[in-house]
């Protein structure tokens, strides 16, 4: 047992240290699309008058309780929905969310995303919306008990895809590596249901 401590402890230290610069690294190696807002907005003209709502919305933060969340999905009925689980502190989320200003832009004429910023600072969420400006909104859930409502597990990023009938088909846990992976899912999931 004191040799477990004795050299558990410092290679557990390094381990997790290792582990925080591949985060680190991970954070800096993703790269906005290069579109900004009202770019992605532009790409989106034309779109239903309940998406061009949400395009008009874009990169903001809003407050609204767990029903209202989850009544503002089912109000979408008869549109697929993407909803994805990030938070501006967690590494995975900053590497993904290229892949969603992707698939928000080439997708969002026919599909309904939205965000679910969990246990994170305001503010610092509103400086990372216009790093990856993305042409939805994001709920802001301070404590994370929307996105326990909504049953997503513990942990981010997690992205939720619904039919048009409003009925959840799939959850994916972890971050997308590119946007045609997200686009892919998103069809096969929302479009394809």
């Amino acid at each position: 047992m004191r040799r477990l401590v004795r050299y558990g402890i410092p290679i557990l230290v390094v381990i997790l240290f290792v582990i925080g610069l591949t985060s680190i690294h991970g954070e800096k190696a993703a790269k906005p699309t290069g579109l900004t807002l009202a770019q992605e907005q532009a790409q989106l003209k034309g779109s239903p008058p309940q998406l061009a709502a949400l395009h008009s919305s874009g990169s903001q933060l809003f407050s609204a309780s767990k029903s209202d969340f989850r009544n503002r999905i089912a109000g979408f009925k008869g549109t697929p929905v993407v909803v994805n689980k990030w938070a501006s502190w967690c590494a995975p989320c900053v590497g993904e969310f290229p892949a969603l200003q992707i698939a928000a832009t080439r997708l969002g004429k026919r599909v309904a995303f939205l965000g679910i910023d969990t246990v994170d600072v305001n503010s610092d969420a509103r400086h990372f919306l216009r790093r990856f400006p993305v042409p939805y909104p994001s709920v802001i859930d301070g404590n994370g008990h929307i996105g326990f409502a909504m049953d997503f597990p513990n942990g981010q990023p997690m992205t939720a895809f619904y039919n048009a009938q409003g009925k959840r088909t799939y959850l994916h846990q972890g971050p997308y590596r590119s946007g045609a992976q997200l686009v892919a899912d998103v069809r096969r999931y929302a479009l394809q249901q």
